[in-house]
């Protein structure tokens, strides 16, 4: 009968040993740690690359994938051209130093058509350059992704870029 008092003991620390060394495992999103604007920079990304709405993230530190649920879609204008980029509600790829590649969830207008960007990077003269799967791309100064503003009309310019004061 002691015997199996002990096992029960024992088998009780273990469980409790688990559940105080794992509470990390619950968390699917990076809410309570730090806001992806404040990140991005860390991976020499401008912060207002992401729209302001972002309703949650995760991100893999070691493979570099990540995931961005956003509020809703939105259109951003960006650059001295007002050039149209299209944000899906859910946005995925992969991150490392200066680059997302292997993007979903980000579109760019390139004259009467919509293009998905499947890589925005950053070029060594402060530009961010967004790659597109019709084989082109565009380049923005990084000081077009300094501010973000959101309007609250969805497809007719609910975030854009701008250095203004929001």
């Amino acid at each position: 009968m002691a015997n199996n008092s002990f096992g029960i003991c024992k088998y009780l620390i273990v469980l409790l040993f688990i559940f105080l060394s794992t509470p990390h495992l619950s968390l699917s999103s990076h809410e309570e740690e730090e806001d992806i604007h404040d990140f991005l920079p860390k991976y020499g990304l401008p912060r207002g690359l992401i729209p302001r709405n972002v309703e949650s993230y995760t991100l893999s530190s070691s493979s570099g994938d990540f995931y961005i649920k956003l509020t809703r879609q939105c259109d951003v204008q960006i650059g001295i051209k007002d050039t149209p980029v299209w944000y899906d509600e859910e946005i995925q790829g992969k991150i490392w130093k200066g680059n997302m590649r292997v993007l979903s969830g980000i579109n760019i207008k390139v004259g009467k058509l919509w293009c998905p960007v499947t890589g925005i990077r950053i070029s060594s003269s402060d530009e961010v350059v967004f790659l597109w799967r019709c084989s082109g791309h565009e380049a923005f100064s990084a000081a077009d992704f300094e501010k973000l503003q959101l309007s609250s009309n969805p497809r007719t310019t609910t975030a854009f870029m701008s250095k203004s004061v929001v």
